[in-house]
């Protein structure tokens, strides 16, 4: 599904974006953002792929409305697998935040206002959970092939649960604290390990971790 492909590669610059500034929360509201649009893109994707007369527009030429066509997918989704309580509780809070998102883009008055890193962290945890719903095999075998997708979504669901298990955050922070961020180089001296949270040398580690460091956190998030 080439075109799975390229959404799920949008879908981690996202995350990468989101894990450049997750200390600062700079880039919150940009990736809470970019989250809700990668919503709207899964969902046309499904129905496109669902059902070959789904269109995007309304007679007339208007697109359909966000709250339409996640309806629709429900719709759909239903018709083919009957109803799926964890799909229609992640709709309606889809739903919630495009409010919030568009707030965000029409009220000058709202320049300023930002949104939480745990608003960020839901939102993306939601839309891996509602891509994995609605393609299954398929959505988990292109995550596997997408850059360092897999480890960041397993790093969301382990800040997901961090909100209301913290210490799982010291865990995390243990992990990283020992892991290299260089493949190349392993010494033990302070410039070559993570502090986690530090951005840049997170991101470092996830680039380089591999299928190491994913399992490793795989086996964190299963404890």
């Amino acid at each position: 599904m080439p075109r799975l492909t390229y959404l799920l590669d949008e879908i981690c610059a996202g995350l990468e974006i989101y894990y450049s500034g997750r200390t600062g929360g700079q880039y919150d509201k940009t990736s809470f953002l970019l989250c809700d649009d990668y919503v709207e893109l899964t969902s046309k994707l499904y129905l496109t792929e669902g059902d070959p007369g789904w269109v995007e527009s309304l007679p007339g030429g208007r697109f359909k409305s966000f709250h339409t066509v996640v309806d629709e997918v429900r719709g759909l989704y239903e018709s083919k697998s009957g109803v799926d309580a964890t799909l229609t509780a992640i709709i309606q809070r889809f739903k919630e935040r495009r409010v919030r998102r568009n707030d965000f883009f029409h009220s000058t008055r709202l320049l300023d206002l930002s949104t939480s890193k745990r608003a960020c962290v839901e939102a993306f945890k939601d839309l891996l959970d509602y891509g994995n719903i609605l393609f299954g095999k398929n959505w988990q075998e292109e995550v596997a092939g997408v850059r360092n997708l897999e480890t960041l979504g397993i790093m969301i669901r382990l800040e997901d649960r961090g909100f209301r298990e913290p210490h799982l955050l010291s865990e995390i922070a243990s992990i990283f604290q020992s892991w290299p961020r260089n493949t190349r180089s392993s010494s033990s001296r302070g410039i070559q390990m993570v502090g986690y949270p530090e951005d840049l040398y997170l991101r470092l580690c996830i680039i380089n971790g591999d299928a190491l460091l994913r399992d490793r956190l795989a086996t964190l998030l299963s404890s």
